[in-house]
């Protein structure tokens, strides 16, 4: 088999190649040395890197010796709270007096495929795969990134491990290095080795490298007890966007909280020494730095042709959502002013909200007249009728594409807020610009309409009764013989922020045809655009 394998010319085998899954890839090339030779420009197009660096990383070792076929740099950075101060009074607003879970967030199942720059993973696979850097399959990467699925802990663990976890307390006391030898620089343990990362930044020993992925995560997913933010709440968990900031507080913040200002040198560093056109944000915190007030960064963004916001969310353990918090949905409103109207080259826009971060009329703003250069939109997990009309009101004159994923139109009782419905968002896309514009839905279950099939079991092969009510007996044949689509009505629980199914919505708006009468318009208007027919 190994000598076939050498006979086949470079190219025949590169093709081969691009028809297997990564973990086959990494099996053939390990065939023999030709072979890996011809292969290895597929396997090792990520980077992945531990921020703060630790003292032994041989990272540049790693560039050295793989730098020239890495296409995405993935810098995974970690921040660290501050002491518990002991004169702070402890006062935690848990339900029933529960603590919080330790919900691991994982954020992502990235297909990247890297490995850890550490030398955890010396004993796995060849010395050419471990340690920094592994192949990836970027044609895989985008379903398998936008995936946050939450890694949830064994909530029937026997009162033995409980124990356990008491008497572990201690050494994980001590295992917290960060508070007895803190790091020098957010990038690196010890300040003189920050310059290796912020070299990478620069792609300096990646010269195929175009893409920037940030992953931000607060130590142990914020879930250590400690002080990461002065609020009345909770000293761990989502707890640290509680409350709005303005630039006054972000500035106070930075100067008493380690973590916050190495948020603020993050983002310094990457607008003044990145060239990248092509930033992806994994966990993007809802905490503005004051770095965001200076030149570099406009600067910065206005260069940028593709952004993807993964943005953070989570739960208290107890069941609320973070988007019941007043600062997560205050930092969000405020995104347009303090991140996208700064976007003036930006073609290509993914924002992806946490399944734990909804997303919704009162916390995201897409204003008129941003991103003027915008062609594809993206989004994700959110209420889009009502955050992308008022977008959509300015005319982006390049628009081509919008693809909607999870998104739902959600009831409101905000008497200053009129309820945007499906039926307004195809029409206000029917009516921006003259050129076409590809449209794509996808939700994940058929919407219900009875409140049996709303509180049906996930997993249960719910079937309407044979008895059901004619009015929606006659609904569900409307969607299987007039093709009609049961477009999501939501409301959003005031307590914990979940989003919950609006049957009575469902129904009535299916009822009244208005949602899938634009809709039809729309795709009909779409249609006489690419076919250049003029409008009657």
């Amino acid at each position: 088999m190994t000598s076939h394998l050498d006979s086949l010319p470079p190219e025949l085998l590169s093709i081969v190649t691009e028809h297997l899954g990564h973990d086959d890839r990494k099996n053939l090339s390990l065939a023999n040395s030709t072979t890996r030779s011809a292969m290895v420009s597929f396997l090792f197009k990520g980077l992945k890197v531990k921020c703060p660096l630790p003292e032994d990383h041989i990272l540049q070792d790693i560039v050295q010796k793989f730098g020239a076929h890495v296409l995405n740099l993935h810098l995974h950075v970690s921040f660290f709270p501050n002491p518990m101060d002991p004169n702070k009074q402890d006062d935690v607003d848990m339900d029933d007096g529960e603590e919080a879970d330790d919900n691991e967030e994982d954020g992502m199942e990235e297909d990247e495929n890297e490995e850890s720059q550490e030398n955890e993973d010396d004993d796995e696979g060849s010395d050419d795969e471990a340690k920094s850097v592994e192949g990836s399959n970027d044609d895989d990467n985008e379903d398998d990134n936008s995936d946050q699925e939450d890694a949830e802990d064994d909530e029937n663990g026997s009162n033995e491990e409980e124990e356990e976890g008491e008497e572990n307390e201690e050494n994980e006391e001590e295992d917290r290095w960060y508070w007895e030898n803190p790091p020098e620089s957010v990038w690196a343990r010890k300040s003189a080795d920050a310059q290796a990362v912020k070299d990478l930044i620069q792609f300096k020993g990646l010269p195929r490298c175009s893409i920037l992925s940030l992953h931000t995560m607060g130590a142990e997913n914020f879930e250590i007890e400690a002080d990461w933010d002065d609020n009345d709440l909770c000293d761990s968990g989502m707890y640290f966007c509680s409350y709005e900031e303005d630039w006054d507080v972000v500035k106070k913040k930075e100067e008493k909280y380690t973590w916050r200002a190495a948020l603020r040198d993050m983002w310094h560093d990457v607008a003044n020494l990145s060239k990248t056109e092509h930033l992806e944000v994994f966990d993007f915190l809802p905490r503005k730095n004051s770095s965001w007030r200076k030149p570099e960064w406009s600067k910065f963004l206005g260069s940028l042709k593709e952004l993807t916001l993964y943005t953070y969310g989570a739960d208290n353990g107890a069941g609320w959502h973070v988007n019941t918090l007043l600062g997560f949905n205050d930092f969000f409103k405020e995104l347009s002013s303090i991140m996208l109207r700064h976007a003036t080259h930006v073609e290509r826009l993914k924002i992806i909200a946490h399944d734990e971060g909804f997303l919704n009329y009162d916390s995201l703003k897409l204003s008129p007249g941003i991103l003027p250069e915008l062609q594809v939109l993206h989004l994700q997990h959110m209420a889009a009728p009502a955050i992308l009309v008022p977008f959509l009101e300015g005319k982006p004159r390049n628009l081509k594409e919008i693809h909607l994923e999870k998104c739902v139109a959600v009831e409101t009782n905000d008497y200053d807020f009129e309820l945007k419905t499906w039926a307004s968002l195809w029409k206000t896309i029917k009516e921006t610009g003259e050129k076409p514009i590809r449209v794509t839905y996808q939700y994940h279950k058929s919407p219900p309409l009875t409140e049996d099939e709303n509180y049906a079991d996930e997993e249960e092969d719910w079937k309407p009764p044979e008895d059901e009510e004619e009015g929606i007996a006659r609904l569900r044949r409307m969607v299987v013989e007039d093709k009609d689509i049961i477009w999501p009505y939501v409301e959003i629980d005031e307590k914990y922020g979940m989003v919950m199914d609006n049957d009575v919505l469902n129904v009535e708006h299916l009822g009244m045809g208005d949602d899938n009468k634009e809709y039809r318009a729309l795709m009909d208007e779409m249609e006489r655009r690419r076919k250049g027919v003029s409008a009657e």
